[in-house]
């Protein structure tokens, strides 16, 4: 199976659960939420991000030409969308049942946003963009240098890319501990593509995306890392139901991603390029 098949089956086999159990009926966001100050609850968190891309989306004026790269059941681009219904929005996922989740909200809410299954390495999309954003998505781009290329060719001149992703850390892994977390993360969440921000800022300016805002969100994640003794028991004790069900891989990952958060091993961040 290939790095794409491999991401495709991940998604169709586990976003049902993943809104079910680490989402809000009312926002439906597969990404993580962001206790900034002053969020009280989960909705609100879960919302924080799409309250950034809305500030971006805003910044162009009422009719905004959108691209969610990466988009889940297009959560984001139809939050951004209610909030500017003048503008017009494309998301794309490699997964037939997202698609087909979003486009029923599509219709049930009279947005103008389309949600295609799309590989965003190889866009069907037009240039003229405004505004192109990926969340928790950059990361499984096999060739992120493809990724870059194509975003930059849909963005007209002085439109904006987003990336709120996970990138390699400026402390590096140290030991086999950290090495076998890392590996655990990238395997369970399909991460083939995990740079350093630098890495990406340098790749991002060859073809034309010039870097406007590189933040670091970590501290805002509340998270859930364990003991390492007690992490490498479960994962010992789950690890033979890895093939049981998708959802094995990704429940491992994702502690291995808190174990690499906590130790800065793996960053948070969101970064914001500019097309020259």
């Amino acid at each position: 199976m290939s790095t794409l098949e491999a991401v495709r089956a991940y998604y169709d086999q586990n976003t049902r659960l993943f809104l079910r159990f680490g989402s809000s009926s009312a926002v439906q966001t597969i990404h993580r939420a962001l206790w900034f100050d002053g969020v009280v609850d989960l909705p609100q968190a879960l919302n924080a991000a799409n309250d950034l891309i809305l500030t971006e989306a805003s910044a162009f004026g009422e009719a905004v030409r959108i691209a969610d790269l990466g988009c889940g059941v297009g959560a984001t681009l139809f939050y951004v969308l209610a909030q500017l219904p003048s503008s017009r929005g494309f998301g794309l996922t490699l997964s037939s049942v997202q698609a087909q989740s979003g486009g029923k909200i599509a219709r049930a809410r009279d947005l103008s946003g389309q949600i295609i299954e799309a590989d965003f390495q190889y866009m069907p999309l037009a240039a003229g963009f405004d505004l192109a954003y990926a969340i928790e998505s950059f990361a499984h781009a096999p060739e992120p240098e493809r990724f870059l290329a194509e975003s930059a060719r849909i963005l007209r001149p002085a439109g904006r890319l987003i990336l709120l992703d996970d990138f390699r850390g400026e402390v590096a892994a140290s030991g086999k501990r950290d090495d076998d977390w890392l590996t655990l993360y990238q395997r369970g969440w399909h991460a083939s593509n995990l740079l350093r921000s630098d890495e990406l800022v340098s790749l991002a300016a060859q073809h034309g995306l010039r870097l406007v805002e590189n933040r670091l969100l970590s501290p805002d994640l509340r998270l859930r890392a364990l003991p390492d003794a007690l992490g490498r028991w479960l994962v010992a004790l789950f690890k033979p139901f890895w093939k049981l069900h998708p959802i094995v891989p990704s429940m491992l990952g994702s502690l291995a991603l808190q174990q690499c958060l906590r130790d800065q091993v793996v960053q948070y961040r969101w970064l914001v390029f500019e097309r020259e």
